[in-house]
């Protein structure tokens, strides 16, 4: 199953608990495959830089784990458009991503993505929706 993960399930999932660090944890378990642009990438990195920096005591292994998390990404060079997609233009990165890969799912908590609901092929859903599509019996 191809997945694009937002940043902030992302972050939230390596620094926080909760339901994005159980979308993380179907990860590990290889229930899904991240995808991810190189300008995903360089965002990822940076919020765990500022984040780490300001709660230092949130976690010990942010950076190993979100190395770990990026080194099992298959890296995609996404579809060029000059046309803005979302209401905010710096989430198009993850919606291209997802049309260039035809991933399933794009998972977000950002209500700016979570509007679009589907773009092209790809479901645009919160992390508890994911998590319930995944353990479902």
């Amino acid at each position: 199953m191809k997945i694009v993960l937002d940043t902030n399930v992302l972050v939230s999932g390596i620094i926080w608990k909760g339901t994005p660090r159980q979308v993380l944890e179907l990860w590990a378990d290889g229930k899904w495959q991240p995808f991810a642009s190189m300008d995903m990438v360089v965002e990822y990195q940076r919020v765990i830089l500022e984040l780490t920096a300001k709660y230092p005591e949130t976690t010990v292994d942010a950076m190993e784990l979100l190395n770990e998390f990026v080194a099992s990404c298959v890296i995609v060079k996404p579809i060029v458009t000059e046309k803005k997609i979302s209401r905010d233009p710096d989430d198009d990165k993850f919606i291209l991503a997802a049309l260039s890969t035809n991933a399933d799912y794009l998972v977000s908590g950002d209500n700016d993505l979570l509007t679009l609901e589907k773009f092209g092929g790809t479901e645009i859903i919160k992390p508890s929706a994911f998590c319930r599509f995944l353990l479902k019996p």
